[in-house]
């Protein structure tokens, strides 16, 4: 399996060979096949995903008072049933965040902890997720806690880490 591995992740051609090993050591066998079916074989991100920890700690911390909050406020909510193609439906509704009680990285952490729940399903792996956003009824006040800082590292991590496939992204209500 070690010769698949050093194929598949293409370890061959890394520089620093400290960053291999700690790579191999972190990731089991269904981490790597999660990661790999979830992206179709693109090695890059697959490594990325297995880097982000060590990149952006306060991601992946023990989950707080935060990200419970925002979970239990339905940020984000996932539907019971599937689309007409198969895809996991993320809902989130923005007017339900409370900036004060659940910080912008709260709630991106309970999108984090939603989606890594949802991905132990072959079908999410293999027909990716669609999102809905909500926007009706979120006030100014709301607006002003959003940073820019951590929406760059929302963007980031799911664009260039994350093990999925967002097919679509609808906004509702757009501000």
């Amino acid at each position: 399996m070690n010769e698949y591995a050093e194929y598949d992740w293409k370890l061959h051609q890394m520089q620093n060979e400290r960053l291999c090993e700690a790579a191999r050591k972190r990731l089991t066998d269904g981490d790597r096949q999660r990661a790999l079916n979830g992206l179709r074989d693109a090695v890059d991100k697959s490594l990325n995903l297995a880097l982000l920890p060590a990149r952006t700690p306060e991601l992946w911390a023990t989950a707080d008072g935060g990200v419970l909050r925002a979970l239990a406020d339905g940020l984000p909510g996932v539907l019971s049933q599937r689309d007409r193609r198969g895809r996991c439906v993320l809902l989130m509704f923005a007017s339900n965040w409370i900036p004060h009680a659940c910080p912008l990285l709260s709630v991106f952490r309970a999108l984090l902890l939603t989606i890594e729940r949802t991905l132990d399903d072959i079908q999410n792996q293999a027909n990716g997720y669609v999102i809905i956003v909500d926007w009706t009824e979120f006030t100014f006040k709301q607006s002003c806690n959003l940073q820019a800082k951590v929406l760059k590292m929302m963007i980031d991590c799911l664009q260039d880490c994350m093990p999925v496939r967002f097919k679509s992204i609808h906004f509702i209500g757009q501000p």
